[in-house]
């Protein structure tokens, strides 16, 4: 049994660390948040975001109105991310910040387009989601 652990428990590590991790990019990063959330998974939705640990549990309430959102349509069919052609310049000024653009289709049929603030922490990209910030 203890054989079996160690590996398993290794395994289980490289998959949280990739779930959002270093070799993100802002568009990946957005796509992981928004289907985190159409999945009702807070906690890996989180590990996509940068908040403060003070409004934590406010943002997983949000996530889940938003994931009861997403079941009544259906669930998603799509998740396209896209960046801004103002992006590269914005770089330029901050390049640890940037806006992605994301279109959701739903099954039913109905669709959401917004922008996502993202910003790269520790080298590692992420939703801008901290109150205080904007």
């Amino acid at each position: 049994m203890k054989r079996f652990l160690l590996p398993t428990l290794l395994v289980s590590a490289a998959f949280c660390l990739a779930s959002c991790g270093a070799a993100s990019s802002p568009r990946a990063t957005a796509k992981r948040f928004y289907k985190a959330i159409a999945e009702g998974d807070s906690s890996r939705a989180l590990e996509c975001a940068n908040i403060g640990e003070e409004d934590a549990e406010l943002y997983c309430a949000i996530m889940e109105k938003a994931h009861s959102s997403v079941e009544e349509k259906g669930g998603i069919s799509k998740i396209e991310v896209s960046e801004l052609p103002s992006a590269q310049e914005s770089a330029e000024e901050d390049p640890q910040r940037t806006v992605v653009f994301v279109r959701i289709d739903y099954s039913d049929g109905s669709w959401q387009e917004e922008y996502c603030d993202m910003v790269s922490v520790d080298g590692k990209w992420r939703v801008n989601a901290d109150f205080d910030s904007k």
